[in-house]
């Protein structure tokens, strides 16, 4: 049974690309809930008491959780992270797997400590990341994951049978938080590099981007192209649109062209042959 839920405010919402107001969901389900911009603060850890909760789940929260918060519940708290820990430890791990062209992602569950996602492993999996999956299928495979494991782990507490394995600290990896600058597309590199932004910062995050005549474009989805660059590209600068086919532009890129297939300019001047993508005019 679900005795309460510790949800983000909204006011906090512009902070996290995936927001969902979970206060929400748990009303509609007659589950207590508070929302709060500070899972540490002192009124957080007095609800906690109340609801005197056995287990704790953190999942998706962008805060450290100190040890006064994890010490309310009697089994302790269980945090998730969307990698095969100890490895891409910190922020926007699905980001970072799709930017660096990684073949293979996970989740793993793990107890809270007071370090950024350090403590013992409880359950992992994996998943294979193919060259069209982009942040929200990797992100529905997260869900679908952490579903199983909290199916799993909620009977191995309470048997008191859950074991757990320290993280090798000597092979952890740390990955920054995603900053609106690293969204912008750099027509000169390869045309896989582009690509990769793309598809890693698709919904639900706000998108990879671009400028055109001063306004900023925001490209959701792109695919590669099926054979090398056509011949009117050639001469084409990076970020020259060299062809418009079916409804998809044709954008040179350093060693080729990529097809951007779904855009968003926000009312912007229709995007033309022959038109130059690129950073923002100073």
């Amino acid at each position: 049974m679900v005795v309460g839920v510790v949800a983000l405010d909204p006011s906090r919402a512009s902070f996290t690309s995936d927001y969902r107001d979970l206060a929400a969901v748990a009303a509609a389900r007659g589950i207590p809930a508070l929302r709060v911009t500070d899972v540490n603060a002192s009124a957080t850890v007095a609800q906690l008491r109340v609801w005197a909760p056995d287990v704790m789940f953190v999942l998706g929260w962008p805060q450290l959780v100190h040890r006064e918060a994890r010490d309310v519940p009697r089994l302790g708290a269980i945090g998730t992270h969307p990698t095969l820990l100890p490895e891409h430890r910190g922020r926007h791990p699905l980001i970072w797997a799709l930017v660096e062209g990684r073949t293979r992602g996970g989740l793993t569950f793990f107890r809270l400590a007071d370090g950024a996602d350090s403590g013992d492993v409880v359950w992992q999996r994996s998943f294979d990341i193919g060259i069209l999956d982009d942040a929200g299928d990797l992100y529905r495979r997260v869900e679908a994951l952490e579903r199983a494991g909290i199916a799993e782990l909620v009977p191995a507490l309470e048997s008191g049978t859950l074991t757990s394995r320290p993280q090798d600290a000597t092979r952890a990896s740390y990955r920054r938080r995603r900053r609106e600058a690293d969204g912008l597309i750099d027509w000169s590199a390869p045309t896989l590099v582009s690509y990769n932004l793309i598809r890693a910062l698709a919904r639900p995050y706000p998108g990879a981007h671009t400028y055109h005549r001063g306004r900023k474009v925001i490209v959701w989805r792109s695919l590669l192209p099926v054979a090398s660059a056509p011949p009117s590209a050639l001469g084409a600068i990076a970020g020259t649109v060299i062809a418009k086919v079916a409804g998809e532009l044709h954008v040179r890129t350093g060693d080729g062209h990529l097809r951007l297939v779904e855009i968003e300019t926000g009312g912007a001047t229709a995007i033309e042959v022959g038109d130059q993508l690129g950073d923002p005019p100073l």
